[in-house]
């Protein structure tokens, strides 16, 4: 043991203690989920109440993040930041716009530095090929649109290589897996109470072809259908794990139909779609694993009877069929004009690209496509920085021991790629469902063989006969 002034006894590059994480109940379960219906509401509607509510979750996300040396307590305080960012946004709570992406990455580098767990070169080069673009900004635009640049377009990979540095240190337990998840989901499910609950309170509706901001919270759908995909697909991923209690299990398919039901209802279509995308990717490994493959079979029926018999016609009838127009219409929304000139910037400028943060003063609209924006803005930096995050995701998913711990990797990280090609990385949500792509899941633990029974000795002859007595004087049969 190191001592240290500023924090007392450090480890040193020794295996960090364990202590066991209690499965998860079913019962804590359900009132953690059902306290965030009323939770969300109020924060939207007194906003106060959202500032003490971002400001509570980080403050004891960092308390944390020094005095607990297991991971799990600190991603969960990360992925509750993450599920919640959205509803901050929508209430206008009066924190940085910003809040949500540094709070997840301070707390994990706060960790990381508290225990000495630093070590990991890949996100760090990935962070560091995008740096140079900094000083090209600060020439060409000046300083202060330079630091503007690293506030806003720089947050999301930095978050992104603070929570892949974090997760590749650290291994989890299936019950800690689980809880980051399910507490990642509840203020996710908020957001989805709180939309609902807009709706059916709102004295007029109308929906036309176009994403609908009444039923989004008056918040953009886009950002709203995102943070709904993303706890939809954590929903997913616990309902598909092993180990999970039946009861959670439900409580994790309901919420995730929630949470698609009122993304849909945003008619913004990338948060469906990434979430269709990513299960496809990774159905091909999940149903290779018996178990998994059952229970995605069983959600996979549900969801279909459910959807034809009670939503899809309701949701119709509320619409008046303008739902399905919006999700029958394949078109792009301009993104692809967009992507196309930010590719021409690329074409002008292969080495160095345009500047971190300069797509827009070109393109004159702000980036939707994260992987284009990277290559127009960093050049062949960016095209490194890309590979660098396709290695890690590939170790990632190599590392892992069985069929279904790849197939949830997979999920995650095909999810978190999806989403940065229609919402960039404007949500921490990409970078933190990424970073937990990258941990490395514990192997099923094998079953000691019992050892074998022996046979039942035979019953004495009656008819046998007796030993003879021993004669005076000698010793007794050992």
């Amino acid at each position: 043991m190191a001592e240290s002034k500023a924090w007392g006894p450090v480890p040193v590059r020794q295996p960090m203690a364990r202590a066991e994480v209690p499965a998860l109940r079913p019962s804590r379960v359900a009132l953690f989920f059902a306290l965030h219906a009323p939770l969300a509401v109020a924060v939207y509607m007194v906003t106060p109440l959202g500032v003490a509510h971002a400001l509570g979750a980080f403050a004891l996300g960092a308390r944390w993040a020094l005095s607990r040396q297991q991971p799990v307590w600190v991603a969960c305080a990360a992925g509750y930041i993450t599920g919640a960012e959205v509803l901050w946004r929508m209430a206008e709570a009066p924190v940085p716009w910003e809040f949500g992406k540094y709070a997840v990455a301070s707390l994990l580098l706060l960790w990381l530095v508290r225990f000495r767990r630093l070590a990991g070169g890949m996100p760090m080069l990935y962070l560091a090929l995008l740096l140079p673009s900094v000083a090209l900004t600060a020439t060409d635009a000046g300083p202060v649109t330079a630091l503007v640049a690293i506030r806003t377009t720089l947050s999301g990979p930095f978050t992104l290589a603070c929570a892949a540095l974090f997760f590749t240190q650290v291994r989890l337990s299936r019950p800690e897996l689980h809880r980051i998840l399910l507490t990642t989901v509840a203020p996710a499910l908020g957001v989805a109470c709180t939309t609902l609950f807009l709706t059916v309170t709102a004295e007029e509706l109308s929906f036309t072809d176009e994403s609908n901001f009444q039923t989004s919270g008056g918040f953009g759908p886009n950002q709203v259908s995102a943070a709904l995909s993303c706890g939809a697909v954590l929903a997913l991923a616990a309902a598909l794990d092993r180990g999970l209690h039946r009861s959670v299990r439900l409580m994790a398919f309901a919420a995730m139909a929630l949470c698609i039901t009122q993304s849909a209802m945003t008619f913004s279509r990338g948060g469906l779609y990434n979430l269709v995308g990513a299960l496809v990717l990774s159905s091909p490994l999940l149903l290779l694993d018996r178990g998994s493959c059952k229970r995605l079979l069983g959600l996979a029926a549900a969801t279909v009877l459910l959807a034809a018999l009670i939503v899809l016609p309701r949701l119709s009838a509320l619409t008046g069929g303008a739902l399905e127009r919006r999700f029958q219409d394949t078109g792009v929304t301009r993104r692809d004009d967009i992507a196309k000139a930010q590719w021409q910037l690329f074409r002008e400028n292969p080495l160095f690209g345009v500047g971190l943060g300069r797509t827009a003063a070109y393109v004159g609209n702000a980036s939707h496509t994260e992987p284009i924006r990277l290559v127009a803005e960093h050049g062949l930096l960016g095209v490194i920085a890309l590979l660098v995050l396709a290695a890690m995701a590939l170790q990632s998913i190599w590392r892992q021991r069985t069929a279904l711990d790849k197939g949830l990797v997979i999920l995650l990280l095909a999810w978190s790629g999806l989403f940065t090609l229609n919402v960039a990385m404007r949500l921490a949500a990409a970078s933190f469902v990424f970073g937990l792509g990258c941990t490395r899941l514990p192997p099923p633990r094998r079953k000691r063989p019992r050892p074998p029974v022996p046979p039942p000795a035979a019953p004495a002859d009656p008819m046998a006969p007796a030993d003879p007595p021993a004669p005076p004087g000698s010793d007794p049969p050992q």
